[in-house]
């Protein structure tokens, strides 16, 4: 996976490049559902990864910083919910994600879907 790299500046208005970033990850993960009619039901899955590589390279001022690397092993945890409150088109998630590992930090999203 390609990550596009960008450019910002800092407070003190050096101009910072992040260089585009490859990563290669292997994951393997699953998920269960149960349903609860056909109005709603709730889910939760696990999954670990591996990144085999990459590093993230920021020349400032045109030095070189000591670029981190990108390789080692994140697992991760859901739970959600999905409603589909009128029985038409329209579905409600939400969805609680933790990561643990050389990635950390959690995540919570809404998702309004409609279909026609």
């Amino acid at each position: 996976m390609r990550r596009k790299g960008t450019e910002t500046a800092l407070s003190s208005g050096e101009m910072v490049r992040f260089n585009d970033t490859d990563s290669k990850r292997l994951g393997l993960g699953t998920r269960m559902v149960r349903d609860f009619g056909e109005k709603a039901s709730v889910f939760a899955g696990a999954a670990c990864e591996h990144e085999f590589g990459g590093q993230a390279r920021a020349p400032i001022g045109g030095r070189e910083m000591e670029p981190p690397s990108l390789r080692g092993d994140t697992c991760l945890g859901e739970l959600g919910l999905t409603m589909r409150p009128t029985g038409g088109g329209l579905t409600v998630e939400l969805d609680l994600q933790g990561y643990l590992g050389k990635r950390q930090g959690a995540t919570a999203s809404l998702l309004f879907k409609y279909w026609f």
